[in-house]
């Protein structure tokens, strides 16, 4: 088996990593298996490498992304450890699989009331648009998803494509009428104090690290979905949301810190729109990852207007 001369004391590169896996499993599978490497266009235009091992009749197979297995290769230096690792991650994934595929139906009768939307940037996921039916929102893109399983933390989703789109003989527009009643029903809107979440999940000391002004404490809002995955996109419940800024005085400016929250303030002359930008632009940089990035731009909703301005 030509893989087993990587050990502990050969260190490879990312494309080396690859191709060794590749030979691993070719090496372990033989001819039953069809192996290969795929790159997926992740959001904010991330490429991740997966691994595709297909058994001669197999309905369905997983992708096992290697780039973070390359991470852990480069701080364990144990490449059969690793490839143990994505050995026993595709066969537990193939089993969830094969469970989804037997009942996943992909009419528009069964799917209708399953459509639902995610907010992405615009401008860092072009190449994604050119695929998929989107629809402007601001510097954003509204997106459409089918919900194949909503379990405790589990949430998988079916991105929804142009070619499935007509298969449906659907539009944009009759997608968006149907995520805007599934979505907020799927995925009820959630709201806390930012004190809250902060204190929960860092501690106090982190409390004075986004405080917007040392003369007057200024109560900020974060607000997600129950679930916190791509919780951004409660921005576009039109009833509930509205009905949350009427709450916090009628005009909130939205701080969008990842495609999972968006954080709300309650509007004074006073803020400092500068020192917001400033804000959302560092948490970008140092504290969320680049596929979970959603905009550099501050927002303003006026819920006498119903509308959004940008910053």
């Amino acid at each position: 088996m030509r893989a087993c001369k990587y050990g502990k004391e050969m260190r490879m590169d990312f494309k080396e990593f690859v191709q060794a896996v590749v030979t691993h499993f070719e090496g372990k599978l033989g001819q039953e298996y069809t192996i290969r490497v795929n790159e997926v266009t992740k959001n904010n235009n991330v490429h991740l490498n997966g691994i595709i091992l297909k058994q001669e009749g197999q309905k369905v197979t997983p992708n096992i992304y290697l780039n973070g297995y390359y991470e852990k290769y480069e701080e364990q230096k144990d490449f059969e450890a690793i490839c143990k690792e994505i050995w026993n991650t595709y066969q537990q994934a193939l089993q969830e699989a094969d469970g989804e595929a037997l009942q996943l139906d992909l009419t528009w009768e069964n799917q209708k009331g399953q459509i639902v939307f995610r907010l992405i940037n615009y401008e860092e996921n072009q190449r994604l648009a050119a695929k998929i039916p989107y629809i402007r929102f601001l510097d954003l893109a509204v997106t459409f998803y089918s919900l194949v399983k909503l379990e405790d933390d589990t949430v998988s989703m079916l991105p929804i494509s142009n070619a499935i789109m007509e298969h449906w003989q659907a539009d944009v527009k009759c997608l968006l009428q149907h995520a805007m009643k599934n979505t907020p029903s799927h995925f009820p809107l959630v709201f806390s104090t930012l004190e809250e979440v902060i204190q929960k999940l860092a501690g106090p000391e982190m409390i004075e690290k986004v405080k917007i002004s040392d003369e007057e404490h200024v109560t900020m809002y974060v607000v997600t979905n129950q679930q916190g995955i791509n919780g951004a996109a409660v921005m576009l419940y039109q009833e509930e949301f509205h009905e949350l800024a009427e709450k916090l005085g009628g005009r909130v400016y939205i701080l969008p810190s990842s495609i999972h929250e968006v954080i709300l303030l309650p509007f004074e002359e006073e803020i400092d729109v500068e020192k917001l930008l400033e804000l959302v632009q560092e948490v970008n940089q140092n504290q969320v990852p680049v596929e979970e990035v959603l905009s550099s731009h501050i927002y303003l909703y006026d819920s006498e207007m119903r509308s959004f301005q940008v910053f």
